[in-house]
């Protein structure tokens, strides 16, 4: 069984386009109005998975919506997100790793990411 409650508000985000993705006043609080085994309804006339953690929107279509229990929970993982981005792109536009980089440095960085450097690939 879910922690969901009826009445219990989440916020909803449609990420259909760039702007919305990127908009954070795109974020609406959307009331709970039953929740079942496998699907918690939404007053919208939307549900999600109840087992679902990223908590997708589901509908007859392809949805481009999801939900968060929080706005500070949405925010955190924009954040993350964008931070997560730019060690992407720092790590891809590199030629040659930075000389101040240190094979300690790149074993704390990769065991923070969950992987080990010294595993045959």
């Amino acid at each position: 069984m879910s922690d969901f409650k009826v009445g219990q508000v989440v916020y909803r985000h449609n990420t259909e386009s760039w702007y919305l993705r990127n908009d954070p006043d795109n974020l609406r609080p959307v009331e709970i109005t039953k929740v079942g085994r496998t699907w918690v309804y939404l007053k919208s006339n939307q549900k999600f998975r109840a087992d679902d953690p990223s908590m997708n929107i589901h509908s007859d279509y392809t949805s481009y919506e999801r939900c968060y229990l929080s706005p500070e929970i949405f925010h955190h993982e924009k954040a993350l997100n964008k931070a997560w981005s730019k060690i992407q792109s720092y790590v891809r536009d590199r030629w040659s790793r930075p000389d101040h980089l240190t094979i300690e440095a790149l074993k704390a960085a990769t065991e923070a990411l969950g992987f080990d450097l010294e595993a045959q690939a």
